[in-house]
């Protein structure tokens, strides 16, 4: 029996040998991300951060851990945000939400989340997990190409002769008022059809 229990004793601690050698990894490559990683339960309490979502919002793991930390929203978003986290159930966990955040300096920001809801095996929600990155940069340019096609549409618009403007693939782009008193078709009948 001696010999039995050592040898249990001997298998135990090698099995937790290599839970902890599997969770150190664990922490390594969640550490490691870029993103933005967070854990929290369903009234907002933090369970887990990573260092990136630390330095992201400027704050230690002990200022976050524990408490309801909650990013600062600007109002226009937080509908959009709470209507998010409403549409996430059992059927559907997962989804996608992009919105502005508002950081400690008043700089806005936007950010891009992918969350999922925990449920547990009666189907009550248990809490969420939120992966994220910053992606002000390509917003912006995406904001800036809008204006600029925007922009663009309206000169061509107003030009007095009458325009077309036509893609590689054929397809019609733009079709000015002067093209549409001319031809008495409007652009909605034009823009989108191809073949010429």
């Amino acid at each position: 029996a001696f010999e039995h229990a050592k040898n249990s004793e001997a298998a135990l601690n090698i099995q937790n040998k290599r839970l902890e050698a599997s969770e150190q990894r664990y922490r390594d490559v969640v550490e490691d991300q870029t993103e933005f990683i967070s854990r929290f339960l369903p009234d907002g309490t933090h369970v887990f951060v990573n260092e990136a979502y630390c330095r992201y919002f400027n704050k230690t793991r002990d200022e976050i851990i524990g408490k309801k930390f909650i990013p600062r929203i600007p109002l226009m978003d937080q509908a959009l945000v709470r209507k998010h986290f409403a549409s996430l159930t059992e059927d559907h966990p997962t989804a996608i939400i992009t919105h502005r955040i508002m950081l400690a300096d008043g700089q806005i920001r936007w950010q891009r989340w992918s969350d999922r809801a925990i449920f547990d095996e009666n189907g009550a929600l248990t809490g969420y997990q939120s992966v994220g990155r910053d992606f002000t940069e390509q917003k912006n340019a995406e904001i800036a190409l809008l204006q600029s096609q925007r922009q663009l549409a309206d000169i061509i618009n107003f030009l007095p002769d009458a325009t077309l403007v036509i893609d590689r693939q054929g397809r019609v782009i733009a079709w000015n008022r002067a093209i549409e008193e001319l031809t008495g078709i409007p652009a909605a009948d034009m823009v989108g059809r191809g073949d010429y």
